[in-house]
Formats: C-alpha cells, structure tokens, sequence
C-alpha cells in the first residue's frame, strides 16, 4: 500500500534504484530520495519508526522495512496467524475499521506467502463476533449457497447490519428527545398553572 503512494506521487523510483537514475540531477534525485523517506515516515507505524528514523536514504529504508515487515520466517508467520486467531470484536472501532485491521493481518499473511482462503478468512471474522451477532451468522449460513461464505458478501452484511444499528440507535434518541421535550414542556405548564 505504501509502494502504491509512493507510485501515485511518482516518488517510486529512489525505492526501486540504489544508484541515481542518469536522467536525474544530483538535486532532483536528492529531492525526490528526501520527499520519498518523508512519506514513508509520515505513514508507518510508530512501533517501526524508531528503527528507521534515522534513514535518510529512501532505498536504505525501503529495503529496512520490509525485512521488518515482510519477513517470512516461521517466527512472523507464527505471530500473524496468533493475531489472526485472537482478532476479536471490540466496540472502540467501527466496523469497516475492524475489518481493515482483519485484512491487513491477512495481507501481511500473504506477502509471506501463506495464503488464507476465502471462505477461511470469512469463517475467522465470523468467529470473532461477539454472541449478540450470533443471529445474523445464523442468517447467513441458511442464505448462502452450498454453505460456502464469500467475504465479500459477509463484508456486506457486516457493514449493512452496523448501520442499521446506528440509524436505530439514532432514531431511538430523537424518539427520547421527543418525550424529554414532552414532559419537559407538561412541567412547565404544571408549573405556570400552580403560579397563577
């Protein structure tokens, strides 16, 4: 994902060549080496930061990284499938933002060449639900064809489900302010009927 920005700011070349290309100057070079190491910082995790910070090399860096990240030693891979495993629900994220954090365990689980298939990959996002979603796990099983799940279509439903809730809870507050606004104005009228 980072090598995709660094394509689309055209800073992609400094990560791919050690060397200054010949049609670069020294400057233009130092320029887009500097602009390159500066969004790579900008987006890592902090975590990595402190091993490379002191990178002032793009393709220094570049090459730190992903022997830090992408490294496909049974250690890593061990660690990732620990995260994958333990990936539970938690009421501090949404859900898209819950499942960007499942996938990107799962890609990182990829670049390590050990692929999850799909019906796996949506069979542990299911299995990290808490049982108050139980319901639409049920749902979906008599839904699907051939009991295969897709992640695509339980993505779907993951996210569909998450905003009826949140319209629900939405509407249940404007019905509460309703009659908070009710019984507030029946006080009021209680109380200018006893002043007068």
């Amino acid at each position: 994902m980072m090598e995709d920005h660094l394509y689309c700011k055209d800073f992609h070349e400094p990560i791919t060549q050690k060397d200054k290309l010949e049609n670069k100057t020294d400057m233009e070079w130092e320029t887009e080496n500097r602009k390159s190491v500066a969004m790579i910082q900008k987006y890592i995790d902090r975590s990595l930061l402190e091993h490379v910070s002191t990178y002032t090399n793009v393709y220094g860096l570049w090459t730190k990284l992903e022997s830090l990240i992408q490294k496909k030693t049974s250690k890593n891979k061990a660690h990732l499938v620990r995260r994958l495993m333990k990936f539970e629900y938690s009421h501090s994220h949404n859900m898209i933002e819950r499942l960007n954090i499942f996938k990107g365990i799962v890609n990182q689980l990829t670049k390590t060449e050990m692929k999850i298939d799909d019906e796996l990959q949506t069979l542990l996002l299911l299995s990290s639900l808490p049982e108050s979603w139980d319901t639409l796990v049920v749902t979906l099983n008599n839904s699907t064809p051939d009991e295969k799940f897709s992640m695509d279509s339980v993505t779907d439903c993951l996210l569909n489900k998450e905003s009826r809730q949140r319209e629900k809870g939405l509407n249940n507050q404007f019905k509460a302010n309703i009659v908070d606004n009710r019984e507030m104005s029946k006080n009021r009228e209680k109380s200018g009927h006893e002043k007068s």
